[in-house]
């Protein structure tokens, strides 16, 4: 049983990164052509079913193809317009909330996949042409990099590292049929201590700042050698890996200044392809965030059935955008902080912007609007149409809260609610 408190990042998380899934212009035109890929499914006589989505799916929400799996092996043939990067993800691995996703580039005609059970996960991989080729052999030197890293992480998982209090929260956490409520209740104890360092004994913790440390030297490594590759053979697998580089990492100015010179001959090969897109959209997030630029602004609909600019909410005044989402526990957590600054301030040049991420319609936005008591405008937007979270450089998997001067210039990213109310007094 692995533990729910590790917070050193796996290697699955190095491959499911955040963003959209929306079908971009394809630089090819509207033609389309057929990738039908056959595969073969190794050490997982558990797994019946195989869903295909593009890479940046969120898995929550996204409406997956699913690829039957019989005696081991599958056949499905993908239509498309652009080269682009999707994933594998096993149906079992997605509804336990733990997914391994194995990428590949629908290159046109036949791909082969073998994909292995969780003791050879990383040897899972999709042949079949020339950009494939390089994407993994670039995913085999990374696994290459990180292979002292993972063997710790397995050593960890070990519950001798446990503290006793761990290991019972763990047992009533992975109980069969602990009421939601008692669930809950348990998972905040769970963070408590998480935050108490109350997790590990002291051979765990010393173990876990070990893997801190190496993971820290092979990401060095991994960056380094990533940015060669991508500087030297300049294509679209490449522009694949230059897209994962840039989203995964706090760009330093060297870093930045680095990746300035070498994307222009990238536009000139990709000018509007998805990976291409991310790219600059990233950038543009961690120029925003870097107090570099002024917040990204939209016009977006409002729950009371108009539609409003976000410059004009804020002109003039020190506001607060609240990017949330209905399904997103601990964004409404923040978001609930927020209304007593917001009641306290709100007539003295304060305002609050909510603007949710939701799916289809805004039937749930609207009841936790009304559970949770917001007194602000909330705009929303469906589906990712306008890629909202991803230009203000949002993660997938939780919201942000974004503290704008009346300038309209980014003071602080998720800043605390104590950290709110100085910079209000300040003003």
């Amino acid at each position: 049983m692995k533990p729910n408190f590790i917070l050193a990042a796996t290697l699955s998380t190095v491959l499911a990164l955040a963003g959209s899934s929306r079908p971009l212009s394809a630089q090819t035109g509207p033609a389309t052509f057929a990738t039908r890929i056959t595969g073969e499914v190794v050490g997982r006589p558990q797994s019946r079913t195989l869903w295909l989505t593009e890479y940046d799916a969120d898995l929550r929400v996204a409406t997956p193809v699913s690829i039957p799996i019989r005696d081991g092996r599958f056949d499905y043939t993908l239509t498309d317009s652009i080269v682009r990067g999707y994933q594998f993800v096993f149906e079992e691995e997605a509804a336990a909330g733990s997914v391994f996703p194995i990428p590949f580039l629908n290159e046109p005609g036949e791909l082969k996949a073998t994909l292995y059970g969780e003791d050879r996960e990383q040897e899972s991989r999709v042949d079949g042409g020339v950009q494939n080729r390089e994407l993994q052999d670039n995913r085999r030197e990374m696994f290459r990099r990180y292979a002292r890293h993972t063997q710790m992480g397995r050593e960890i998982d070990d519950p001798k590292y446990l503290s006793d209090t761990a290991k019972v929260l763990l047992s009533i956490l992975h109980a069969p049929g602990t009421p939601e409520e008692e669930r809950l209740q348990y998972e905040e104890k769970a963070r408590q201590l998480y935050a108490d360092k109350a997790v590990y004994t002291a051979e765990g913790y010393a173990l876990l700042e070990a893997m801190q440390q190496e993971w820290a030297r092979a990401g060095a490594d991994e960056l380094a050698a990533s940015y060669r590759r991508c500087a030297d053979e300049p294509g679209l697998a490449h522009l694949f890996l230059l897209r994962n580089m840039i989203t995964q990492q706090q760009l330093s100015d060297s870093f930045r200044d680095s990746l300035t010179a070498l994307l222009p001959q990238y536009e000139r090969l990709f000018p509007q392809h998805p990976f291409m897109q991310r790219i600059r959209n990233t950038l543009a997030a961690t120029e925003m965030t870097d107090g570099r630029q002024r917040f990204i602004d939209f016009k977006l609909p409002c729950l009371d059935g108009t539609e409003k600019t976000l410059s004009e909410l804020v002109r003039g005044k020190v506001a607060v955008i609240d990017l949330w989402a209905s399904w997103c526990g601990p964004c409404r957590r923040h978001s609930k902080a927020l209304i007593p600054i917001y009641e306290e301030y709100k007539d003295k040049g304060f305002t609050v912007v909510g603007i949710a991420r939701e799916w289809g319609n805004t039937r749930a936005m609207e009841a936790a609007v009304e559970k949770d008591g917001y007194p602000w405008v909330q705009l929303y937007e469906l589906d990712d149409r306008q890629a909202v979270w991803e230009r203000y450089g949002v993660p997938q998997s939780g919201g942000a809260i974004f503290l704008i001067d009346k300038k309209g210039n980014v003071v602080e990213r998720d800043p605390s609610p104590e950290s709110i109310r100085t910079y209000l007094e300040q003003q």
